[in-house]
C-alpha cells in the first residue's frame, strides 16, 4: 500500500509545498492507517497470509522489486480463489492491478481494477 503514497508525494508536495520532513511525515501516518488496517482486518479472520504477501508486495514494489512483488501478488491471488472469500479477491487483484501500473502494462491493470470493483461488490 505503500506504492499509492509513494505515487501521490510529487503531488502533496507541490499542492501543501511540503519539505521532505512533512513528506516523511506522511509516508508515516499512511503507514500507521495501513498497520491499523492489518490489525482490524485480522481480528475479522481474514487469511493472515493474504495481508501478508499483500504487505509485502507493497514493499517490494516501494523497493523497485516489480517481479518479486509480482510473484507475491499471484500468490494472494492463488489463495484468495482457495478461500473463496470475494473481500479477499479484491484486495488481491486490487494489489495485481497496482503493480501493473508500476510495471507500465496500463491496460491489463485497468481489466485487474475492473475486476477487482467487481468482486468487491
Amino acid at each position: 500500500m505503500n506504492h499509492a503514497v509513494n505515487l501521490a508525494l510529487p503531488g502533496i508536495q507541490e499542492d501543501l509545498d511540503a519539505t521532505t520532513a512533512g513528506l516523511q511525515w506522511v509516508v508515516g501516518a499512511y503507514m500507521a492507517a495501513v498497520a491499523a488496517s492489518v490489525v482490524a482486518v485480522s481480528r475479522l479472520g481474514v487469511t493472515d497470509r493474504i495481508g501478508l504477501l499483500e504487505l509485502r508486495a507493497e514493499s517490494l514494489v516501494a523497493m523497485g522489486d516489480l517481479d518479486s512483488a509480482s510473484a507475491d501478488a499471484a500468490s494472494m491471488l492463488a489463495a484468495a480463489r482457495r478461500v473463496g472469500k470475494p473481500a479477499l479477491l479484491a484486495q488481491s487483484l486490487n494489489c495485481r492491478a497496482l503493480i501493473e501500473i508500476r510495471t507500465g502494462a496500463s491496460r491489463p491493470a485497468l481489466v485487474t481494477a475492473a475486476d477487482a470493483l467487481a468482486a468487491a461488490r
